[in-house]
């Protein structure tokens, strides 16, 4: 177990997913049931075990979040690098707005960027909604798709590694990825754009590359997840001498839209 970043009265922890005990995993699974459709505790339990570490997020000793982490090493091109993937994240409603979750997660990808082969660190995930893609340009300097950059070259390892992962499940003429059975969405109260955010050049970019997120969501439609595909190029990082020490390290992510 490591313990990381624990501004205020909140902590987070990085645990390898073998670390967990039956009582984390149970209020893990609680908590992600609270807030998603069209999943169950074997459906959580199963792509939870599928994942490498956890990093949770707790709050005077109470389970308020977390997110999972998975990596694998690529060969891409004639270049050595590393995937680092996103699984399931939620942080409970209470408890948003606290930044120590998104610290700790950086100060994770952090080492990894410096352990990464010389191909880099690339970061790949689903992003359900509008929310979290709106989030991407606090952890990403540049990614693919973006509202206002255009990274055409990286579109093909996103279609690579979404098929080597997805299968037919993802369309590489959409960049959007629907599951042949649900994998749990957010509930309807909290997955909508207000009509002012819907405005917002990333939230329009979002749902015009995705228009079906809602209606999957409300209707829990077979195969109602989708995503976007996005890529990476370099994190932000949280203090500005942490910048500079890893200014010389280009992180490629693919990220989940």
């Amino acid at each position: 177990m490591q313990r990381l970043l624990s501004p205020m009265h909140h902590t987070a922890r990085l645990l390898p997913i073998t670390a967990l005990s039956a009582t984390q995993r149970h209020a893990m699974a609680a908590l992600y049931l609270a807030h998603y459709n069209a999943s169950s505790p074997a459906l959580f339990q199963r792509d939870l075990s599928a994942k490498d570490e956890v990093i949770v997020l707790e709050h005077e000793g109470a389970l308020a979040g977390f997110t999972a982490l998975q990596t694998w090493p690529l060969r891409w091109r004639g270049q050595d690098m590393r995937v680092l993937y996103s699984g399931d994240t939620i942080v409970a409603p209470a408890h948003w707005g606290q930044q120590t979750l998104a610290l700790a997660w950086l100060e994770r990808v952090g080492l990894l960027l410096r352990q990464a082969p010389p191909g880099g660190l690339w970061w790949f995930l689903l992003v359900k909604g509008h929310r979290t893609y709106k989030y991407l340009s606090t952890f990403a300097r540049a990614f693919h798709p973006h509202w206002a950059q255009a990274h055409p070259g990286w579109q093909a390892l996103a279609d690579h590694l979404a098929a080597q992962r997805f299968g037919l499940q993802y369309n590489p003429a959409t960049g959007v990825v629907r599951f042949d059975s649900p994998q749990g969405h957010l509930r309807p109260e909290l997955v909508g754009a207000s009509p002012a955010d819907a405005h917002k050049p990333a939230t329009a970019h979002f749902l015009a590359r995705n228009p079906g997120y809602r209606q999957g969501d409300e209707l829990g439609e077979i195969g109602g997840n989708r995503g976007q595909i996005t890529i990476s190029l370099r994190l932000a990082l949280p203090h500005p001498d942490t910048q500079r020490r890893y200014s010389q390290r280009r992180t490629r992510a693919v990220y989940r839209a």
